[in-house]
């Protein structure tokens, strides 16, 4: 093809060396780098984007867990970067199977404030590339979408980076973009966890096949590396590389510091974050996510006078009472978990949360904490829940209560569901007297990823 491009699935199989249903099976793992491009759904993919993939795959690609002799589905019925119901709902098509999400720690460090792939961003980033004005004036636009953190602005920009993508296919920036907007729906969008991952992959893995040494697409694919596989070594050589690109942009700092403290890297950890909180001192993200290491580190109080400080300034971020509610439930405060937990649903307007909320204060009107935490224990978990309303709460419940049987079901359930906690390091201690018990330690080892 004139532009590089490998249309279709026979060009795809032919330049993989293998038969388009067996490059159809591939693409069932994650990252693999095809697009759909216009409303028809024909797929492509850049030649230097699959051979990135396969030299980073982390098992070859036929593994006979993908079944060779299985049928191919038909792509557009599967979720995925190439497939359009992500952009409908907005990103139905994660949520059927919701797992656990993007714990706090890792999640808030999400929340970003713009940050342009033309021109020098809030923290002093170069200016890079553009193709041409219009292209220029998309991304920012896409990136303002981006920035605004809400559901409907992330179905924005996801449509918006996609557009782009299928008009100019080696343009680094919107794929980028793309996987930003992946990571951020986890947050803000109550995403699936594991099908944002995947897709955001298949984005970076492209962005770095056309631009190696870029530091956005470096810094996701750090945050991808690390809170997928929580290896740091693994993620460094990324961060590394982003950082030394563009060493005063305050959202490589924050990505960084969390992953470094979450991987027992503390000092080294906290110096990346007093940094980024110095080249950002007004984004809720990096006041946030200072909170959260306070808390992690003991230092409690401190950590939620800061989050009440960031939601005093900032009314409309919703990661601040969101950590802040979890935390107060870690602490047995289960009137101050309430009242955070309905501040975060009402700034997300999450109707199946507020329902929820009336549900657990009414239970604690009528008999205190104990009867709000034993609803909590006991009550099914919302289908889209990430932090609240799911399995994490309801087995801190349970523990605090001391109801080994809630737990034990719980913990079943998160097993069944394959859900994981493996950035959730905050509430580890709550499960804490339960280490030794020898059908718990399995359970919790496995969704904490300490197996």
């Amino acid at each position: 093809m004139s532009d590089g491009r490998l249309k279709g699935w026979k060009q795809i199989a032919e330049h993989l060396g293998v038969s388009p249903g067996t490059a159809m099976r591939w693409s069932r793992r994650p990252g693999f780098p095809v697009i759909r491009a216009g409303e028809h759904g024909s797929v492509y993919a850049l030649p230097q984007a699959l051979e990135a993939w396969l030299a980073n795959a982390d098992e070859r690609p036929d593994d006979p867990d993908l079944n060779p002799d299985a049928e191919a589905p038909d792509v557009a019925d599967r979720p995925g970067i190439e497939d359009r119901t992500w952009l409908s709902g907005p990103l139905r098509a994660v949520r059927a199977r919701p797992r656990a999400v993007l714990g706090v720690a890792a999640g808030l460090a999400m929340v970003a404030i713009l940050a342009v792939a033309v021109s020098r961003i809030e923290t002093g980033g170069p200016a890079r590339p553009v193709a041409d004005a219009a292209l220029t004036a998309s991304y920012l636009e896409a990136r303002a979408d981006w920035a605004e953190r809400s559901p409907a602005s992330l179905a924005r920009a996801t449509e918006k980076f996609r557009l782009m993508i299928s008009q100019h296919p080696d343009y680094h920036p919107a794929f980028t973009g793309l996987a930003d907007a992946y990571i951020l729906s986890c947050e803000f969008d109550d995403a699936d966890r594991d099908a944002a991952f995947a897709a955001a992959r298949a984005a970076v893995t492209t962005a770095l096949a056309l631009a190696p040494g870029d530091a956005d697409a470096n810094r996701v694919a750090g945050f991808l590396e690390y809170w997928t596989h929580r290896d740091l070594a693994r993620a460094r050589p990324y961060f590394e590389r982003a950082a030394r690109a563009r060493p005063d942009d305050y959202l490589i700092h924050l990505w960084y510091g969390n992953a470094l403290i979450d991987g027992g890297r503390v000092s080294e950890g906290a110096e990346h974050l007093r940094r980024a909180v110095i080249l950002a001192p007004d984004s809720p993200a990096v006041l946030t996510d200072y909170a959260i290491a306070l808390w992690q580190a003991g230092d409690r109080p401190a950590a939620l006078q800061r989050l009440a400080a960031v939601e005093r300034r900032f009314p409309t971020h919703s990661a601040a009472p969101g950590a802040a509610a979890l935390f107060h439930l870690q602490a047995g405060d289960v009137a101050a978990y309430l009242a955070a937990s309905r501040r975060w649903a009402s700034l997300i307007r999450a109707t199946p949360q507020l329902e929820r909320l009336d549900r657990e204060q009414a239970a604690y009107d009528a008999g205190g904490a104990p009867a709000a935490l034993k609803l909590m224990s006991t009550a099914p978990a919302l289908e889209t829940s990430f932090w609240h309303g799911g399995n994490l709460p309801a087995a801190i419940a349970a523990a605090r209560l001391g109801d080994r049987s809630a737990l034990l079901e719980r913990l079943r359930d998160v097993s069944v569901r394959r859900e994981n906690w493996r950035d959730l390091d905050f509430p580890a201690g709550a499960f804490e007297p339960w280490r030794d018990d020898p059908e718990l330690k399995p359970l919790l080892d496995a969704v904490f990823g300490r197996a």
